[in-house]
């Protein structure tokens, strides 16, 4: 048996740079003649949950494959990525078994209620083998809350911290794991499978869900790479159009960072990004260009305000921050548009019969990736206009988002569904919207092809033209494209009617200062109110 092994546990952390588990267990395994194993562990029961989705394992398996090749060339000892088909605790218990675990090392996690459930397992494994866990933190995100009174010194602290290098990979792997083939799954038994994996080939992953892989789906592709091309061009060059193109679906896929998917699956660190953007800010040399860098940087520690909620309150992903609002949506159902199920199938699909709405989706669906104001525009859209419960429809955009960040897509959720107390219900007007962001439709001709035939300025609201004129463009409703299901104006009033029964509630002011206390942000703004407590900045995130 070895000497003694360290254990760094990949997870959304997939780099070698400012990764501060990894630095602090090879300096362990250099002080005490340690083995070290780098570890990444492809957990089926994970894979089977709701918001999880074949897109999310594409981009993680570009990650791996370059950081296995990375560790392999930065290594002089032949230390490969050691990747498990199984649990945690069954693959631990494994090399414990052969070569002595002494510590287990990763980064904090904040992620849904099934990984805060498998690191409380964790704990317990660890604790009933004797070891220590050491969680170093990778976002401005404190375990077990904060008092946001503190938070926005504590951020700053963070962001202020040298990124860690990437340290000299000169420790040799146990002798167990030396043992496996290289690039050939070795069964262990009936739950675990490694895998001493180099990179030269992408990984399957037979837990994900079938029902999440989409036809013809274009992706961004992962790896750490990929993430610095896209760092450089933004902050030397896309970055000069960012304001003005953040919020339009065609151009902000160009002009806007690209980079959530980095952040969200760690081939890049936060930390990292952080740097770049204040240095290419201090380089800048026009008004302009800085403004667009500083609006960047204020988003970068949004991220980690939102983080910090659900870390704090880890119930936000199944139940209302304000409790009142639990209430008014179990009292109607959110069901008052008809049965619930086709509603959410049409706008799960884009076949809502409103045509940014539908195209938003069908490019969500194609691409995974939305601007901040259409993915605020399309959960309005289900929460307030169909009435949908956000617990259904929250996962299913998980599942379509490739930058899915649980600690962002919560908060985000509540905030756009109107039921923190503390944030305007913005209910979004498609068609104003649609106008505002693609006024020529090329977004909604892409996407609906089935309008493309329409002059422009009928593509936002084809029910609003005569049946003889659209037969004329070849197109009839509810044939070629559906009607639409609802009346947006009149939907949006029966939602305001709604809210505003928990808004006169009278305890709605006590139960949403709580929220505010709790979670709301201390960052000054002419344009918030006392009696609201509300940053309307919070609507910028992505």
């Amino acid at each position: 048996m070895d000497n003694g092994c360290e254990v760094v546990w990949f997870k959304r952390d997939l780099r070698l740079t400012d990764h501060t588990p990894l630095q602090q267990a090879v300096q362990r395994c250099q002080q005490r003649g340690h083995t070290l194993v780098l570890l990444y562990c492809i957990e089926p029961e994970l894979w089977r949950q709701p918001d999880m989705a074949h897109r999310h394992w594409l981009f993680i398996r570009d990650c791996l494959a370059e950081l296995a090749q990375q560790i392999q060339s930065r290594s002089h000892t032949e230390t490969s990525l050691l990747v498990a088909f199984g649990s945690l605790t069954d693959t631990l218990h494994w090399l414990h078994h052969h070569c002595a675990i002494q510590g287990l090392w990763s980064h904090q996690e904040t992620g849904n209620d099934w990984t805060f459930q498998r690191d409380r397992q964790v704990q317990a494994w660890c604790r009933e083998h004797r070891l220590e866990w050491f969680e170093s933190p990778q976002h401005a995100v404190r375990r077990g809350g904060i008092n946001r009174d503190d938070y926005e010194q504590f951020s700053q602290q963070f962001f202020d911290m040298t990124c860690a290098g990437v340290p000299a990979l000169a420790i040799s792997m146990p002798e167990c794991v030396r043992q496996l083939p290289l690039d050939q799954i070795s069964d262990i038994h009936a739950d675990l499978s490694l895998l001493r994996y180099s990179g030269d080939f992408l990984i399957a992953n037979p837990s994900v869900r079938a029902m999440t892989c989409i036809s013809g789906e274009q992706i961004q592709r992962g790896g750490r790479s990929l993430g610095l091309q896209l760092l450089d061009t933004f902050v030397a060059s896309r970055s000069h159009r960012y304001l003005q193109n953040l919020a339009r679906p065609l151009q902000g896929a160009t002009f806007s960072s690209r980079l959530s998917p980095h952040l969200a699956w760690g081939s890049l660190s936060a930390r990292e990004v952080m740097a770049c953007a204040r240095h290419a800010l201090m380089q800048a040399d026009d008004a302009s260009h800085k403004r667009n860098l500083q609006a960047f940087i204020s988003r970068l520690h949004w991220q980690s305000h939102f983080m910090q909620k659900l870390e704090a309150e880890p119930a936000m992903e199944f139940v209302e921050q304000n409790r009142l609002y639990q209430a008014q949506a179990e009292g109607a159902n959110r069901d008052g548009e008809g049965e619930l199920e086709p509603r959410l199938t049409a706008w799960f699909h884009g076949l809502t019969g409103q045509p940014m709405i539908d195209a938003c989706m069908r490019c969500l669906r194609q691409t995974g990736w939305l601007p901040f104001r259409m993915r605020a525009m399309v959960m309005s859209y289900a929460s307030y206009l169909l009435w949908l419960p956000w617990q259904r429809t929250a996962p299913l955009l998980a599942t379509l988002f490739t930058d899915y960040e649980p600690g962002i897509h919560y908060p985000q959720i509540q905030m756009q569904s109107g039921v923190t107390g503390i944030n305007p219900n913005r209910i979004y007007n498609p068609v104003k919207q649609s106008l505002d962001q693609d006024p020529q439709g090329h977004f909604i001709a892409r996407f609906c092809p089935e309008l493309a035939s329409l002059p422009a300025s009928w593509r936002h609201h084809p029910a609003l033209i005569t049946r003889a004129e659209l037969l004329r463009h070849g197109l009839e409703l509810g044939v070629d494209y559906p009607q639409p299901m609802v009346d947006h104006e009149a939907a949006a009033q029966r939602a305001r009617q709604r809210l505003a029964m928990v808004h006169n509630h009278s305890e709605h002011r006590q139960t949403s200062r709580n929220v505010y206390e709790k979670h709301g942000s201390r960052r000054r703004s002419a344009q918030r109110h006392a009696t609201s407590s509300v940053d309307v900045r919070q609507l910028s995130l992505f």
